[in-house]
């Protein structure tokens, strides 16, 4: 995770309430692609070397969704594809992401 935007005296949220949750913005359909040693192609930038699982991202996903529907963190979903940002505004369609690790 990176903090090199924090600013001081700048409000952040730091949680949210379990009713204020992230809800998926789509029904995500599982289509994890489980790596044969060729990466799945076009894939989203910047994503980590050694990905081992593969997910097309529909259009309306969203990250919490993927993360969620995948078995994977968010924190890890943002680790393994840094482009996406941790505001997902990076995150595009039709572009495979990396869901798990070797």
């Amino acid at each position: 995770m990176d903090c090199t935007g924090l600013q001081a005296d700048v409000y952040v949220c730091v949680g949210l309430a379990a009713a204020d949750a992230p809800r998926p913005t789509a029904a995500t359909t599982t289509m994890a692609v489980p790596s044969t040693g060729a990466t799945p192609s076009p894939t989203q930038e910047g994503m980590v070397a050694g990905c081992a699982e593969f997910y097309l991202v529909q259009s309306g996903d969203g990250c919490w969704a993927i993360s969620d529907a995948q078995g994977i963190s968010l924190d890890e979903f943002y680790m393994w594809n840094p482009a996406v940002k941790t505001d997902c505004s990076g995150l595009q369609a039709n572009v495979y992401v990396c869901i798990g690790v070797a």
